[in-house]
């Protein structure tokens, strides 16, 4: 099922208390889809995937994507670690990249990730490449 498909953007200012993505505004092309839904028997490892690249308009958030994504859980209700991440980058030879969270430090209910970046396996390429075929149909 599909939960956004669209631009995804911001303008680099404070609102509501709550920090920018960046502090110079920026945009992305944004796919999110659900993948799996617990049973009550199962619970799903991944419920989500997210699709994004760059617009090329405004600021990139490759160097630090934590902020983007927590962002991305908010306006959406993700849960960050239950959700495939995938930057696609259609001008490299390795079109899509992984981006996995781990918290690695909490301070009371502020979670501090480490981020990985990784090409997808078999499973999840296989996963990418439906859900960007449904995008195209």
């Amino acid at each position: 099922m599909e939960v956004f498909n669209g631009i995804y953007s911001w303008d680099g200012k404070r609102h509501d208390g709550r920090d920018p993505i960046a502090w110079y505004p920026g945009s992305y092309h944004l796919h999110i889809f659900t993948v799996g839904e617990d049973d009550g028997k199962i619970l799903r490892m991944r419920r989500h995937i997210c699709l994004y690249s760059e617009t090329g308009n405004g600021h990139s958030v490759s160097k630090n994507p934590e902020k983007f994504a927590q962002y991305i859980c908010d306006d959406f209700d993700l849960d960050l670690e239950r959700t495939l991440w995938v930057e696609i980058h259609p001008d490299r030879d390795q079109k899509y990249e992984v981006v996995d969270y781990s918290v690695k430090n909490r301070m009371k209910n502020i979670r501090f990730y480490d981020v990985q970046r990784r090409q997808p396996n078999a499973q999840e390429l296989e996963l990418i490449e439906a859900h960007l075929h449904h995008l195209d149909a």
